[in-house]
């Protein structure tokens, strides 16, 4: 069963990191987004000709709104399938309760389901046929998440048969490892994968309604059980939070090549002043040996990306007393090295905590950007298995 987009957007950047939230909903229920196209809020023509492509092309099309209401696209898709449109009375009691008064919030055509929105004014739509499924939702700032997790695709999802019988697992590691760990399982289940930056979404998919497989899902957990880190939708840095928080413990993170994410992924979760008490960009050497106490000979001995210096790195935070967990990182992000004969890609990513300080030795593959996003998903991984321990 294949899934399109359309996305109404005139920020490119903003409107990807909507799509890749769709997609990653989907996903968990055990369903793919196969085709996605983001178009400019006055592309009319664009939106008709996409709409009819998908269509003939996929199963089913969700259209996302823009915020400045786009082409009227509601007014769209009633010409091209000449179904007029009308006030949708439900529609309208629920968009007057969130503070609308625009008719385009609640009109819908005809021959459509309203999906009721509680978070805002807009209010979707839903059509279906044999062959196709359209959902038209509201834009990102008034809703889209809302209707689309509790709506959309559980709907989706039960017309694909997938309802009730996907399980994930959020893992970081190998997908070549993970997918040998998958393959050793027993049970009658398919799995897809997604990863980025070493960051892997394991969903397994049974024939079985799930509640009837607890003895193949407790052994998938235990053959990935070296890579998972949540067995839900849950990110890393929401599951380092968590740990943080449930176990009232301070982190401190000193970074180098990572120069700051580890924190910034730390800081995105609401309430991290509770848990996080600071973070170092350490780039140079001098602030290294200044800030975090490294030994300057062990620098210039063994180089500033050394196991010795990550050690010494997360040391320091911890001789402060103001943390519980400290992380530091020290590595080589490219594109040229340190005159070293050390590879790019190399890194060490040191965890410490009272019991002491543990170091791990990395090599990572790509361009600069994948190169530090994948280090400080390792770093955030690595924490986690390290509070898991205590």
């Amino acid at each position: 069963m294949k899934t399109a987009l359309i996305l109404f957007s005139d920020k490119n950047l903003a409107a990807g990191k909507i799509a890749d939230g769709i997609a990653e909903t989907l996903f968990h229920a055990g369903l793919s987004l196969d085709f996605t196209e983001i178009l400019s809020p006055t592309d009319d023509l664009g939106f008709k000709h996409s709409f009819e492509r998908f269509r003939d092309t996929a199963d089913n099309l969700i259209v996302a709104d823009g915020a400045e209401r786009s082409v009227g696209i509601k007014g769209i898709i009633a010409d091209i399938s000449d179904s007029p449109l009308f006030e949708n009375e439900t529609a309208k009691s629920i968009c007057e309760e969130n503070g609308g008064s625009d008719e385009y919030f609640y009109v819908m055509p005809i021959n459509s389901t309203p999906i009721p929105n509680r978070k805002g004014a807009y209010q979707g739509f839903m059509t279906e046929d044999p062959e196709f499924t359209l959902a038209v939702l509201p834009p990102e700032s008034d809703g889209l998440k809302d209707t689309l997790e509790t709506v959309v695709v559980p709907y989706l999802a039960e017309k694909a048969g997938t309802a009730g019988k996907v399980a994930c697992f959020g893992c970081f590691g190998g997908k070549k490892e993970i997918e040998t760990a998958l393959s050793s399982c027993a049970g009658d289940f398919v799995y897809e994968l997604k990863e980025k930056d070493g960051d892997v979404t394991v969903a397994a998919v049974f024939k079985k309604d799930k509640k009837e497989c607890r003895d193949e899902i407790r052994e998938i957990a235990e053959k990935l059980s070296e890579f998972t880190y949540a067995d839900s939708g849950i990110t890393l840095s929401e599951t380092l939070f968590t740990l943080l928080k449930i176990n009232s413990l301070k982190i401190s993170v000193a970074e180098s090549f990572t120069a700051g994410r580890i924190a910034a992924k730390i800081v995105e979760n609401a309430g991290a002043s509770s848990v996080f008490t600071e973070g170092i960009a350490c780039y140079s050497d001098v602030s290294k040996v200044g800030r975090l106490g490294v030994k300057a000979e062990d620098i210039v001995n063994n180089g500033a990306v050394s196991s010795v210096v990550a050690y010494q790195m997360a040391a320091g935070l911890l001789k402060s007393g103001n943390c519980d967990i400290a992380v530091a990182t020290t590595g080589l992000s490219g594109p040229d090295g340190d005159g070293s004969g050390k590879p790019v890609g190399l890194c060490y990513i040191a965890v410490g905590t009272k019991d002491g300080v543990h170091t791990y030795k990395m090599n990572l593959k790509g361009d600069r950007e994948k190169i530090t996003a994948t280090a400080v998903n390792a770093a955030l991984f690595l924490a986690v298995k390290n509070i898991r321990r205590r």
